[in-house]
């Protein structure tokens, strides 16, 4: 499949490089500049499709003490790899493992309870949690149905704002970044206590409800995981698989948004023989390096 979509990348980048040689060619004629433009921006529509394919998202789990982190893992291996135990904060280390969801690899990351602690053993795997969060993509945070919301719970909500504003660079974009945090209400199948509003209001997203322990609802949350590629999975779509790929045609398009006048000015023509020349060297440069 990747070489599927490897042959079509190719051929969308050779298309590109001859869109630009038109335009240098029918100097002034905009409907080349628009479908230049609109042939980047579809590339970069399936980045981060290509990169998940090519490179397993990080998915940590997220949660206070005994909120049933493990036992969702295990539901989600289908086997009895995380140690379970009723005592909170019997997780002192990381674990991971590397999933399939709908084709699309996640290494799944279950981590200690965040919570606050004059442990010493303690303290130091929620440093460790710490340090696993930095690295996610995606987090699946974890409530309990069972229990009221409280100041643990708090501390995971403001623990994932501080992890979405790095994330982002203190900017956020909601479209971006609508998929990266999905709240799970567990514990389904136990007497509703939690406020799931109080999460959804929070984190801006309705939340998934399971029963970890009678493997319930993990259908929706598969869903979840992968519905960011939804639109974007097709076939013999060409799809960018790389970071450095992505960079390049982020430049190009950043380059033909600034300089779009130039291209479509019958007077700036010395101005427009630059630009073209440095659309060709960044596609020239994204095939030499699609392989």
């Amino acid at each position: 499949m990747l070489d599927q979509y490897n042959g079509a990348l190719s051929g969308a980048l050779k298309r590109g490089l001859e869109i630009i040689e038109e335009i240098r060619r029918f100097f002034s004629k905009d409907a080349f500049v628009s479908t230049l433009t609109n042939l980047i921006r579809e590339l970069l529509e399936t980045a981060s499709f290509g990169m998940a394919l090519t490179t397993p998202q990080v998915l940590v789990i997220l949660g206070k003490p005994n909120v049933g982190k493990s036992t969702i893992i295990n539901a989600i291996l289908g086997e009895e790899r995380m140690l379970v135990h009723q005592e909170p904060g019997t997780t002192r280390d990381y674990v991971s493992e590397v999933i399939s969801v709908e084709g699309i690899p996640f290494e799944l990351v279950d981590t200690a309870g965040i919570r606050p602690t004059h442990d010493t053993l303690e303290a130091m795997s929620i440093e460790m949690t710490q340090e696993q969060l930095q690295r996610a993509d995606k987090v699946i945070a974890v409530f309990d149905n069972a229990r009221p919301f409280d100041k643990e719970d708090d501390e995971i909500l403001r623990t994932l704002h501080a992890w979405l504003m790095v994330k982002t660079s203190g900017d956020l974009p909601q479209k971006a970044h609508t998929h990266a945090i999905i709240p799970v209400v567990n514990k389904c199948d136990l007497p509703a206590i939690l406020d799931k509003r109080r999460v959804e209001s929070a984190l801006q997203r309705p939340v998934c409800t399971l029963s970890a322990l009678n493997k319930g609802g993990f259908d929706e949350l598969n869903t979840r995981l992968v519905e960011e590629f939804d639109t974007v999975y097709k076939p013999m779509r060409p799809v960018v698989f790389n970071k450095r790929q992505c960079q390049l045609l982020a430049k190009a398009d950043s380059f033909m948004e600034k300089n779009k006048e130039c291209l479509i000015s019958r007077h700036r023509t010395s101005e427009a023989l630059h630009v073209i020349d440095g659309l060709k060297k960044i596609f020239t440069a994204c095939l030499n390096g699609h392989h």
